[in-house]
């Protein structure tokens, strides 16, 4: 069973989005469906860590959106105190991930780094990040 440990997120951005492919095609082999996977996660990081909350909201699995409006979201989520993150990798079976993001962070001043475990599913082509919130 995957677990995630979702830090709840508050960011919002300039604008500007990167693309990051999303679907999966039957070509694809374990690896390449694991670099989509980890583009998509370090792509809804980016937007959090930019403040961004439509990035990361548009991320969320379509059963996670249909359960709430972004305007429900935005008071769900608090960067304050998120430095920088970079997801190191996505562990893939069947329709489901566990990704990892090491996550910078600076709390009462002292700064770490915490990894951070997400579940991500395939659900109509495309992968999701699994919002636990």
């Amino acid at each position: 069973m995957f677990f995630a440990v979702v830090a709840v997120v508050n960011l919002s951005s300039c604008g500007t989005m990167e693309r990051v492919q999303s679907t999966v095609t039957a070509e694809m082999d374990a690896d390449a469906i694991s670099r989509l996977v980890t583009g998509r996660a370090q792509h809804r990081w980016n937007g959090l860590l930019k403040r961004d909350l439509d990035v990361a909201y548009q991320l969320i699995s379509p059963a996670g959106r249909s359960l709430m409006t972004v305007e429900d979201y935005r008071p769900r989520v608090n960067t304050g105190f998120w430095r920088g993150a970079k997801v190191t990798q996505a562990v893939c079976a069947a329709e489901i991930c566990e990704v990892t993001v090491l996550v910078d962070m600076v709390v009462e001043g002292v700064k770490f780094t915490n990894p951070i475990k997400e579940t991500w599913i395939l659900d109509a082509g495309k992968w999701w990040f699994v919002y636990q919130g």
